[in-house]
Order: C-alpha cells, then structure tokens, then sequence
C-alpha cells in the first residue's frame, strides 16, 4: 500500500510524546533541530526529527571533504505508530 504524507513541522513537546509513546528508546539526542511529524487523513502516524549526530564537524568533512556540519542533518529518531502496515517507515524516509 502507497501512503501520501502530509509532513508538517511538529512542536518539540508532541514530537517526544510520540517519540516515547512508540520508540524503543524514549531519549531525544540533544542536537536536534527540526521535528518532523507525518500524517494520513489528518492523524499523526509517525515521527522524523532531524539534527547533528555527536561529532557533526567530523563525520561530514569525512564523507565530503569541505562540507561542514551546516551542510547536513542526520535522522535522530524515526518512529511510526504500531498500526502501520509493512514498508511504511520505508515511504516516510523516502517522503522526508
């Protein structure tokens, strides 16, 4: 089954909600920037955040020589709510 997301910014506070409600590990990294939340028919279904991973300057001039920590984010936690069929974090990564 396809999904079209809405995918709308989320505020901090209903981001960790679902974030602790359906991921293995409820801690936020703490260099998140953006908290991204993915809906079908208006229900928020999952959650994206994106931020730094813990050595942001190093890891992107390791893979892009150059390129510094404001050329990129990484995923710090994906999460989607249990009633989700197969393949659906597979379409939310792809959506984001």
């Amino acid at each position: 089954m396809k999904f079209n997301y809405e995918i709308h910014k989320l505020h901090k506070v209903k981001a960790v909600e679902f974030v602790q409600k359906y991921h293995y590990s409820p801690v936020m990294p703490t260099l998140t920037k953006y908290f991204l939340g993915f809906y079908i028919d208006n229900e928020l279904r999952g959650v994206l955040t994106l931020g730094w991973g813990t050595q942001p300057r190093q890891t992107i001039n390791k893979m892009f020589p150059g390129l510094v920590s404001k050329d990129y984010y990484e995923i710090g936690k994906m999460c989607m709510d249990d009633d989700m069929p197969r393949n659906s974090e597979s379409q939310m990564i792809s959506a984001a």
